[in-house]
């Protein structure tokens, strides 16, 4: 029971990090280049994520997942991670789109200001912070540490039955 909580509680943690970071985004120009503070949270959200495949790992170890449903479960999960990725990659070119539309308003030369965009949404800069915390990455990074935690029960569970047969 105790464990659960501890990782409802860092699941919560960590969907209150990626909404505090998301927040943390300017696409309205003039762009800051003041640095990204959303970086600040990236140790906490590392720590979490530990937390949360060394609970959920123990919780399915108690559990005693069967094999076979857990690699078909880390599937789709695999499946879901994989499209999840991949709407993030195709949400970038529109986002971009979006941000030069804005920055062509606002003023300036079309050819110059492409270079401009593909440089402040390459890396971490701020203006990043709405693409890589949202709630499609949020749920990719559940689908994740859902992932990591059955594959390390099923790695601790292969592992025992060959230490001890």
């Amino acid at each position: 029971m105790i464990k659960g909580i501890v990782l409802l509680s860092c699941y919560v943690l960590t969907a209150g990090l990626f909404c505090f970071s998301h927040q943390l985004a300017n696409d309205t120009p003039p762009y800051s280049s003041m640095g990204n503070l959303a970086l600040i949270a990236l140790p906490f959200l590392a720590i979490l994520t530990l937390t949360i495949v060394l609970f959920l790992s123990a919780i399915l170890r108690e559990k005693q997942i069967r094999p076979l449903p857990a690699i078909l479960v880390m599937l789709v999960l695999g499946v879901h991670v994989t499209i999840g990725v991949y709407w993030q990659v195709q949400s970038l070119e529109g986002y971009r789109d979006t941000l030069l539309e804005r920055y062509n308003d606002y003023g300036g030369f079309a050819e110059s200001n492409h270079a401009y965009i593909e440089a402040i949404t390459s890396g971490f800069e701020n203006q990043m912070n709405s693409q890589y915390f949202n709630v499609n990455t949020w749920l990719v990074y559940v689908s994740f540490t859902i992932l990591l935690s059955l594959a390390l029960s099923l790695f601790r569970l292969k592992t025992k039955t060959y230490v001890s047969p």
